[in-house]
């Protein structure tokens, strides 16, 4: 449907949109519309908006196409472009067709948003759901950038405004077998798209030595590695316990091992008896017969 619309209010219009003519050449467009996308204060009119925008795929001529042709409009809340170099955005848009009352010509008229920040964010706190963690990260690879939620922040005593790379992600890990550890499994991630799971230690910004479970997948487009994003969590209080048991355990069994003590345990309930090898041991009873 057609909508008689004044190019010279284009300029002025709060959010970014930007109009076209019927080969994709720029008209107008809204000062929001160069902030949103960082584009250089230059004049645009008459390029086409791929080469304005090279994020915008060309798929997108052919929503174009679809619009004049059926003077139709055309939106999305929404959706994730791959682009030649494997990088991303996000982007959400509104396209609708106008008729100048000027001189009567077809138009189109293109709000557009780029959300990959927020989508972005989205990701990774669905992630941390789907797997019951606390906090969520990421590695862009084609960005070299990378991005951890507020807790994964809280976890390392970094303030919130902190910006990682991924360097100094890694050289959080304890030195030693858990940071060579954590590089190597970054590294299989990157070469071969293997996932992993495992609990470290790292230290914090502010020196303190704690044990975390993190966890890590990748994606890939055409068969490279683009992404890898994961979870993080706070295990210290947990695996501390668990590691004070195992070592009590262990030095029980030396002990009783030395001193030639047998430990046995009688179920009432299901008429059991449990011995463990040095029961056995003493009484000179080989496991499999008794």
């Amino acid at each position: 449907m057609k909508t008689t619309f004044s190019q010279s209010l284009v300029k002025s219009i709060a959010i970014p949109v930007v109009t076209l003519d019927i080969d994709f050449r720029i008209i107008e467009y809204s000062n929001a519309w160069i902030s949103e996308f960082k584009i250089p204060t230059t004049d645009l009119r008459g390029k086409t908006i791929f080469e304005a925008l090279p994020i915008l795929p060309g798929s997108f001529e052919a929503i174009f196409k679809e619009c004049l042709a059926n003077n139709s409009s055309h939106s999305s809340a929404g959706e994730k472009f791959y682009l030649a170099d494997k990088s991303f955005h996000w982007l959400k848009w509104d396209i609708s067709v106008l008729s100048n009352p000027e001189d009567a010509s077809v138009s189109l008229f293109v709000q557009l948003e780029d959300i990959t920040i927020r989508k972005r964010e989205e990701e990774l706190l669905l992630k941390a759901e789907k797997v019951a963690q606390i906090g969520g990260w990421e590695v862009d690879l084609i960005a070299n950038k990378v991005y951890w939620t507020d807790i994964t922040k809280a976890i390392h005593e970094v303030p919130k405004d902190f910006v990682p790379n991924l360097e100094e992600g890694i050289n959080f890990y304890k030195p030693g077998k858990d940071r060579e550890k954590i590089t190597e499994l970054v590294s299989n991630a990157i070469a071969s798209g293997t996932p992993w799971d495992t609990e470290l230690q790292i230290v914090t910004a502010k020196g303190r030595e704690i044990w975390v479970h993190a966890k890590g997948e990748t994606e890939q487009v055409d068969g490279t590695v683009v992404r890898i994003v994961g979870t993080f969590q706070d295990i210290d209080a947990t695996k501390k316990a668990q590691l004070e048991y195992e070592a009590i355990s262990e030095r029980l069994q030396i002990a009783t091992d030395g001193a030639k003590v047998g430990i046995w345990d009688y179920d009432v309930i299901e008429n059991v008896l449990i011995w463990d090898a040095t029961m056995y041991s003493l009484y000179g009873i080989k496991e499999e017969d008794f």
